[in-house]
């Protein structure tokens, strides 16, 4: 085992103590002997093509994260559409349940008025072709589609 006494600065000795372990340090403590001058190397200096291929992995890198944002942001957006259109369909589900539940009443359901003010009233062949397409419609509605799972 050797113990190693390192300066940053100046010189470094390889220096042997009276039992035979080595000693690096600046100046050799009493009883130790010099063996030799310790030879630090700098660190390597980047050639050019290391240098290169540093900045190619970096514009690499920075390629593939801008795909990696658009893909994304690509995701969100049609994460975005998908809610709109359930929303739409939804409200135009609501809307449908609305108009079906005006048709279904027995009284006469008033469309207009004449001229004379006298009042125009749905026929009743135009009234159940509207129940029986509004039905159909809402059959498609995700509410309606899940309840008919459920029964």
């Amino acid at each position: 085992m050797s113990t190693v006494c390192l300066s940053l600065h100046g010189q470094v000795r390889e220096c042997r103590d009276s039992e035979g372990k080595k000693i690096f340090a600046s100046v050799c403590p009493k009883g130790a002997t010099q063996v030799r001058d310790v030879e630090i190397l700098k660190p390597p200096t980047e050639t050019k093509e290391v240098k290169e291929q540093k900045a190619l992995t970096l514009r690499r890198l920075y390629e593939q994260d801008q795909i990696n944002r658009t893909k994304e942001a690509n995701r969100q957006e049609a994460e975005g559409a998908a809610r709109d259109a359930q929303r739409q369909l939804s409200n135009k589900c609501y809307e449908d349940r609305k108009k079906l539940s005006a048709l279904l009443i027995v009284a006469p359901i008033e469309v207009g008025q004449e001229k004379d003010g006298t009042p125009i009233f749905l026929e009743d062949k135009k009234r159940l072709d509207m129940i029986k397409e509004m039905s159909e419609r809402l059959q498609k509605c995700p509410e309606e589609q899940a309840q008919n799972g459920k029964n």
